[in-house]
């Protein structure tokens, strides 16, 4: 009897130790925690209570992207800094708008944007007509006539048979400074190319102009005081760049800071010149 019960536990133990673990499975078993789903918040919750300012309200305000001195946001609501800011800046060509308090217009964040959305919202914009007086794009380069800071007379008649890159910008302004350097870099590689002419138009006088131009150098034909000149290609922000090809006929046009300007107007000129 004794060995009877001692074969049968025998032959029943692998059963009732399978039986076992399995119920110290189920026992110790518990569901993975779900991970939770972080929501991104949309861009316009990100500026809620904020406006985007034009230059005029910016003032002598140096913008910096950096993601540290204000948030930086791109048009899906992601906040970029470091790293990821760094090789959105190198993989895209972009625009930026500032955007403020609505009560004290100070600066509170940057949104980035590329050209393609630029293009898009540019397209969407043409859809919806403007009050009259507030057309932001030419039809045609309205005629003009004025001296240079070295007394060289320039006009749109003189540049037919040409391709002339303008620039409309002013002493005081903080994005038409931080483009100079790109404009300059155009213009030296064109130094030697007579059928390209850059000129630059600004509302300041000659004197104000002349001590700018000590500390930061600009190498266009820069005519001062022209107020006139700049009201009549109906310039409603800075800095604003102009492309025309050897028919005085618009290839480009832009108004607000760009980055890779040059880029940009190089592809226009390139073009202009393999007609």
């Amino acid at each position: 009897m004794k060995h009877s019960l001692i074969y049968t536990l025998f032959i029943l133990l692998p059963f009732l130790f399978h039986a076992g673990c399995k119920s110290k499975e189920k026992t110790t078993k518990t569901e993975s925690p779900k991970k939770e789903v972080v929501k991104i918040p949309t861009l316009e919750e990100r500026l809620k209570g904020m406006k985007k300012m034009s230059t005029a309200e910016l003032g002598d305000y140096q913008v910096t992207i950096d993601g540290e001195e204000l948030p930086v946001y791109i048009s899906s609501g992601k906040q970029l800094k470091g790293m990821p800011l760094v090789n959105y800046m190198r993989e895209n060509e972009f625009t930026y708008e500032v955007f403020g308090d609505v009560s004290t217009r100070e600066p509170k964040a940057i949104v980035l944007r590329t050209q393609e959305e630029v293009e898009i919202k540019n397209e969407e914009e043409k859809e919806i007509p403007l009050p009259p007086g507030m057309a932001t794009k030419l039809e045609y380069a309205p005629a003009f006539s004025g001296k240079d800071l070295k007394g060289t007379e320039w006009s749109l008649e003189k540049l037919k048979g040409k391709i002339a890159v303008l620039n409309f910008w002013f002493v005081t302004c903080a994005p038409c400074k931080e483009e100079i350097p790109e404009l300059n870099a155009l213009k030296k590689k064109y130094a030697n190319n007579k059928n390209v002419e850059f000129i630059a138009f600004t509302f300041n006088d000659e004197h104000q102009v002349k001590e700018f131009t000590k500390t930061i150098p600009f190498d266009y034909h820069i005519i001062p005081n022209a107020n006139q000149i700049i009201e009549d290609y109906i310039i409603l922000g800075f800095p604003a760049n102009i492309v025309l090809d050897q028919n005085n006929d618009i290839l480009y046009q832009s108004i607000g800071y760009r980055h890779q300007i040059d880029k940009i107007m190089d592809r226009k000129i390139e073009e202009a010149l393999r007609k």
